[in-house]
């Protein structure tokens, strides 16, 4: 009994350090990665000369996860530490340029990238984000499984407007501009960020366009669903009419989208 408990005494001061340890060695990420060229944080863009940050990075991470296997977000950072690797190898090796000594090749970096970022999920299953990064990763890996991640992301979180802008661009971005006009469809339907709160000054703010409300117009998914679907759909005009929602609202950021893109009635 006595070697029980102190064994479990053990247990609980080890764990705190363990968890402390890894945090440092997560934060120090930040500081490794920082451009000194700038006054504020700014991540270092990838090069020769910065590839042994990025090496230097990866192992502290590496560390962190060693430390608390259990913490996703751990595992989510190193994955995107070697997808971005992996891209950038891979966009030296397409221009015929020399990846300089250490890098990790596109395929090695990749492969990495997927094994920490399924560890991610298998802690975190229903977190979007994670399928959402599964599936931009598939696509550069060339796997089939990319539309499946994306759909699983938009299932697991229906309402949340970023997500589902993020699932149509990335479907936009990857020629599949159906289910990009799928994505753009819902988005449309779901957002409700262009509408003008109700109070006495709102129509006069409706009728004068204030900059503040044009603003917030240029900024909404829906607008932003508008010009997915103006993409998706190759330009026509019908096909991108037939997302704006019932309600006057709506149909007055359909104008400002018109106005923009030089569009007649």
């Amino acid at each position: 009994m006595l070697a029980a408990a102190l064994f479990l005494t053990a247990l609980l001061l080890v764990h705190p350090v363990r968890a402390l340890l890894a945090a440092c060695y997560y934060g120090s990420v930040e500081t490794l990665l920082d451009d000194p060229a700038t006054e504020v944080r700014d991540t270092l863009d990838i090069s020769a000369e910065t590839m042994p940050a990025y090496l230097h990075a990866i192992d502290a991470l590496e560390k962190a996860a060693a430390l608390v296997p259990s913490k996703a977000l751990y595992h989510k950072a190193l994955s995107e530490l070697y997808f971005r690797i992996g891209a950038w190898t891979d966009a030296m090796e397409g221009l015929g340029e020399q990846v300089p000594p250490g890098a990790l090749a596109r395929d090695d970096a990749y492969q990495k990238a997927l094994a920490c970022l399924n560890a991610a999920t298998a802690l975190e299953p229903l977190n979007p984000d994670h399928h959402l990064a599964l599936g931009h990763l598939a696509e550069a890996m060339g796997l089939p499984s990319s539309s499946r991640e994306y759909e699983a992301a938009a299932q697991i979180a229906p309402h949340n407007a970023g997500l589902r802008y993020a699932v149509a661009m990335r479907y936009l971005l990857s020629g599949r501009k159906a289910e990009a006009l799928k994505h753009a469809e819902a988005l449309a339907a779901m957002d409700d960020s262009y509408l003008v709160p109700e109070s006495p000054a709102k129509q006069l703010t409706l009728e004068r366009r204030t900059p503040a409300y044009l603003s917030a117009v240029t900024n909404s998914y829906l607008m932003k669903a508008l010009e997915l679907g103006w993409r998706a759909s190759n330009k026509d005009i019908g096909v991108v009419r037939n997302l704006v929602p019932a309600g006057d609202e709506a149909w007055e950021v359909w104008r400002i989208f018109r106005e923009r893109n030089g569009l007649d009635e």
